[in-house]
């Protein structure tokens, strides 16, 4: 990949216009389909569709759920009896400790109808589906920019050092990024690994 890409670089012929699908082949060649990185960029940026769809289900099963409360009580209760009766004196005290355990199951029936956590998992959801649809966007400019880059510099480089330096940081630029951007896959791509779709 990487000679194929310097071999682009280092001698440029004259293309003609009919040789124009070919030097996009050739170009084609030295990165991943379009698809596979705006399908990499978008599963990087948010969970999948159908994540967030099991946010929403979730959601409506945990309406159904009680809430628990439990509590548990002791106390040492004295009853001290002080007295005359018509044959003694009385004097005692009567001892009654006690513990109690309380468990409660409270069912919100309003939230089994319609749940607050419904809406906010549907937001959630639709967030998640614009932030994949951006960073796609985004990455299908920096590509075909990239793109762009790598052919000027292929058919007409600069003659002048610091704008042939300027060209090739620019495209360093948007390799990087997209390489951020898709979770490595212009590096894995340079380094011969298979990448799944």
């Amino acid at each position: 990949m990487l000679l194929l890409l310097s071999a682009l670089l280092a001698a440029p012929p004259s293309v003609a216009a009919a040789d124009v699908p070919r030097l996009l082949a050739r170009l084609a060649a030295t990165d991943p389909p379009v698809e596979e990185v705006q399908r990499a960029a978008a599963l990087r940026a948010a969970p999948t569709p159908s994540e967030a769809a099991s946010w929403t289900s979730r959601a409506r099963w945990s309406s159904w759920l009680p809430r628990l409360t439990t509590s548990f009580r002791h106390d040492e209760r004295a009853q001290h009896t002080l007295g005359l009766t018509s044959t003694a004196e009385v004097d005692y005290v009567r001892l009654a400790p006690g513990n109690e355990v309380r468990v409660q199951l409270t069912w919100n029936l309003a939230e089994v109808a319609f749940s607050d956590a419904e809406v906010r998992t549907a937001e959630a959801a639709a967030r998640a589906a614009r932030l994949r649809a951006e960073a796609a966007e985004r990455v299908t400019r920096l590509y075909f920019r990239r793109r762009s880059l790598l052919a000027t510099l292929w058919l007409a480089p600069p003659d002048d050092p610091a704008a042939r330096l300027a060209a090739e940081l620019a495209l360093d630029e948007a390799t990087a990024e997209l390489d951020f951007l898709t979770g490595g896959l212009f590096t894995r791509e340079r380094a011969g690994v298979a990448v799944r779709p």
